[in-house]
């Protein structure tokens, strides 16, 4: 989980990123795609 956070180069701030991330109450073993808007 710890890698996420340091995910970069798109326009969402890493701070909207880590909240996001929060909600989503991913848990190790959860599967989920980063789909993203077609910015980059």
């Amino acid at each position: 989980m710890r890698e996420l956070i340091g995910v970069s180069g798109g326009p969402t701030k890493p701070e909207i990123v880590a909240v996001s991330l929060f909600k989503l109450d991913i848990r190790d073993g959860d599967v989920f795609a980063d789909v993203g808007c077609g910015t980059g």
